[in-house]
């Protein structure tokens, strides 16, 4: 969830400590991501949920098609999909390997 801050709030990059705030607000973010990713990873079902998620982006597919703008909505799909690729490698690369050899032996 995305955390509020007031209208009014400004944040000054120049100032090292808003800095250093917002940048440990971004890693606790980031960490909690990861152990939900972690968490469903544990699980077959989840596995098996994260590759229909993937799969459904498009990523292991081309997304190449003749109308451009059916072409550019499914990058757009892909781009997401590549995401959150890239947020399961960071958090358990063993179990992503693991997910991708399940899929295969179905």
């Amino acid at each position: 969830m995305r955390e509020t801050h007031e209208v009014d709030e400004i944040f000054d990059a120049s100032d090292p400590q808003a800095t250093g705030e917002a940048e440990a607000r971004q890693r606790r973010l980031g960490e909690a991501d990861r152990n939900v990713l972690r968490r469903l990873l544990f699980e077959k079902a989840g596995r098996a949920w994260l590759y229909r998620q993937l799969d459904a982006c498009g990523i292991f597919q081309s997304i190449y098609d003749d109308l451009p703008y059916r072409m550019y909505f499914r990058e757009g799909e892909r781009n997401t999909g590549l995401r959150l690729l890239a947020n399961i490698t960071a958090a358990d690369p063993e179990h992503l390997t693991l997910m991708l050899k399940e899929r295969g032996g179905e």
